[in-house]
């Protein structure tokens, strides 16, 4: 999966940075500099996370912090 993750930022990285040199205004670029910068620290961030220990999830324990997440976002909708 990460050698998924590390071609798909890969590729992003290069189209960003010809992007970013084909702009032809201020905006497209800093955007194309913006987005190459950001897929290059990811790329590098799951480069160096390749070999880390991943602790296992516990099996005994209910997840609860995604369900409370949504119970407060459909609580703030229907208020809103």
């Amino acid at each position: 999966m990460d050698a998924v993750k590390l071609v798909a930022l890969g590729t992003v990285a290069l189209v960003a940075a010809y992007a970013a040199d084909q702009g032809h205004d201020l905006a497209f670029r800093t955007h194309g500099l913006l987005i190459f910068l950001v897929a290059v620290g990811l790329f590098i961030w799951t480069l160096r996370s390749i070999d880390a220990p991943r602790p296992a999830p516990a099996t005994d324990a209910y997840m609860d912090g995604p369900v409370r997440a949504g119970v407060i976002a459909t609580a703030f909708w229907g208020v809103a």
